[in-house]
């Protein structure tokens, strides 16, 4: 029996060994980051800041300079943008950083917004998440209101729209209180805000949010798969289009997760427990599906600012900073699969940002 054991002991060993050290092209390691260079890591090229400061009072593009405390951004197919501020006003701009459009109206009723969050560009429409009247409101490229779609089932924390225009949103039910009535995952809506359907399963999740603050990212991914993210956990689930789920993961380990926890820990020890701060704040696809989690710190001299994984979940690879852009970003975007916008709060940036691969 001890033999036995021992052989066991040593084929687990070998096992492990093998799982640690696999190829370094970054397409066999699994569905966390691994600590070695992957063939498919990317840096950035060149960026271009629009919120430059040009001498110690004035902006490269003044229109920008009360847009700092942005909450969320688009880019459009024109390369025009738009931002969404803490105080819930949406402004668009030209390539150039000229403000062309602007849409504020305060308030409760139709039309009106109250606290704004997230903003996403979908079906040439922009829509804006107004948690404060738990709503979507829906406004044309040139700012103009078009309608709100108002949900009464639960409260808005993330949305999506796919593509027949339905609005996907999350349900989360802590553990203790999932019962087979209250059990779906995500409550699916049509434009005048009529509940249609309901699909995946809060217990799939359950195991990992107990305790946690609910923080969701929420993506339809080019298969038509969905993503539903944490900010807090950093935890991904891949479901399919049915709710089915189809895999598990997580930006977790990597040097960049050991700083982040003994940031945490020293951050709880300061403030005597009760902080959480976020390890992921945006995710955005490429047109082939790969996946984008901004999470950063160094990594072999380097700064990271975003995990990459392959359409199905598995880490794939880096998307490498440079000097003007050495955290991870606040809001990040991409325009196309060589180019992304990023917001860096810390560095009060707003850049365009060309990349490739790294080697």
């Amino acid at each position: 029996m001890k033999i036995r054991l021992t052989i066991f002991q040593i084929a687990i060993l070998f096992a492990t060994l093998i799982i640690r050290c696999r190829p370094e092209s970054g397409h066999e390691l699994g569905t966390v980051p691994g600590n070695h260079w992957s063939a498919q890591d990317v840096v950035i090229k060149s960026t271009t800041n629009y919120l430059q400061m040009v001498d110690t009072y004035n902006y490269r593009h003044p229109d920008l300079a009360e847009y700092t405390n942005m909450r969320s951004f688009v880019v459009d197919d024109s390369g025009h943008f738009f931002i969404l501020d803490r105080y819930s006003q949406v402004a668009k701009f030209n390539g150039q950083g000229e403000q062309i459009a602007a849409f504020q109206h305060n308030g409760q009723g139709p039309g009106e917004i109250q606290d704004a969050h997230l903003m996403k560009l979908r079906h040439q429409q922009i829509y804006i998440m107004d948690i404060g009247n738990n709503k979507l409101l829906v406004l044309d490229l040139s700012c103009q209101w078009l309608y709100d779609i108002v949900l009464n089932d639960l409260q808005i924390l993330s949305f999506e729209v796919d593509e027949q225009g339905d609005i996907l949103v999350p349900h989360l039910i802590p553990k203790t209180f999932i019962n087979p009535e209250n059990a779906a995952l995500f409550f699916r809506y049509d434009k005048s805000g009529k509940l249609i359907g309901k699909i995946a399963d809060n217990r799939d999740i359950s195991e990992d949010l107990e305790d946690m603050p609910y923080q969701p990212l929420l993506l339809i991914t080019p298969e038509r798969n969905i993503l539903l993210g944490f900010k807090v956990l950093g935890v991904f689930y891949l479901f399919d289009n049915q709710g089915s789920l189809l895999q598990k993961f997580s930006i977790c380990d990597g040097a960049e997760y050991k700083q982040s926890m003994k940031r945490l820990e020293y951050e709880r020890r300061l403030h005597k427990g009760g902080v959480w701060f976020h390890l992921v704040e945006n995710i955005d696809v490429d047109s082939k599906g790969n996946i984008y989690a901004t999470f950063g710190g160094k990594f072999k001299g380097k700064r990271t600012l975003a995990m990459i994984y392959q359409p199905s979940g598995q880490f794939s690879a880096r998307f490498f900073g440079n000097h003007e852009i050495p955290f991870a970003p606040t809001c990040f975007q991409l325009e196309n699969d060589s180019t992304a916008w990023i917001f860096s709060r810390e560095k009060e940036l707003f850049a365009r940002c060309v990349f490739a691969k790294r080697m």
